[in-house]
């Protein structure tokens, strides 16, 4: 397997590059440097960055589509490219953690809808983007018990063995939150393909094992995830 960049000397990269009034996007290039979902792939305006997360968090779907169209426009741009770089600086939560988070089903499959076809290998690790404390949307959307949106990242690529700063896959998270259809869901998927692929999955023992390693994580978290024993914990009606 290729070496990829390290993300830190990959968002230097970014940072460093100069702006222009058109930004080039080269998704060969973003491919290359290891780094799907770094922020400042475009130049998004921190209000903008705000309205998108925000608007994906509550699940408010029409304002959600105008806000990333208007986006695209404003800097002659796709949506896929607002997509991938509508990410909070801090907590490095995009519009799919948030969605996910908080069971918006309809959000998620629009936000997946973006994604490029054919798809380039790279998109698994935008659907598979981890933010400030290593959680990926499938953490957020399996602690809390969302299997239609657990089915839908798992079928558009979303790894459920990503482990967060935790040491906790996804599998674990929903297993420790009492989310046992998540967990036979995940585990009946990756042994059906550890079986089809001869390789190795997310089995019964790693859940049983814990599958993490005590350590206790938190981080800056928009309102709407609160803290609980360490961990994030997502909550749902993020409206007000």
């Amino acid at each position: 397997m290729t070496q990829l960049p390290n993300l830190v000397s990959v968002k230097q990269h970014i940072i460093a590059a100069p702006l222009t009034e058109n930004p080039q996007f080269n998704l060969q290039k973003i491919q290359d440097m290891g780094a799907a979902t770094a922020s400042g792939v475009m130049a998004l305006t921190e209000d903008d960055v705000d309205d998108l997360i925000y608007f994906a968090r509550a699940g408010e779907l029409a304002d959600l589509k105008e806000a990333i169209e208007g986006a695209a426009k404003s800097v002659n741009g796709s949506q896929f490219e607002v997509f991938i770089s509508a990410v909070d600086p801090t907590s490095r939560n995009g519009m799919l953690h948030m969605a996910a988070a908080n069971g918006h089903t309809e959000t998620v499959k629009y936000l997946l809808s973006l994604l490029p076809s054919p798809r380039p290998p790279m998109d698994d690790r935008v659907v598979s983007s981890r933010n400030s404390s290593g959680n990926t949307p499938l953490h957020w959307a399996s602690l809390n018990g969302h299997l239609p949106v657990v089915k839908l990242l798992f079928e558009a690529g979303a790894d459920p063995t990503i482990l967060n700063d935790a040491g906790h896959d996804a599998v674990y998270e929903a297993e420790i939150n009492s989310k046992d259809d998540v967990v036979g869901y995940l585990l009946t998927e990756a042994d059906a393909i550890e079986k089809a692929s001869g390789a190795t999955g997310v089995g019964e023992s790693d859940v049983h094992e814990g599958r993490g390693n005590g350590t206790e994580v938190s981080e800056n978290k928009p309102s709407d995830v609160e803290i609980s024993n360490g961990d994030e914990t997502p909550t749902e009606d993020v409206g007000t």
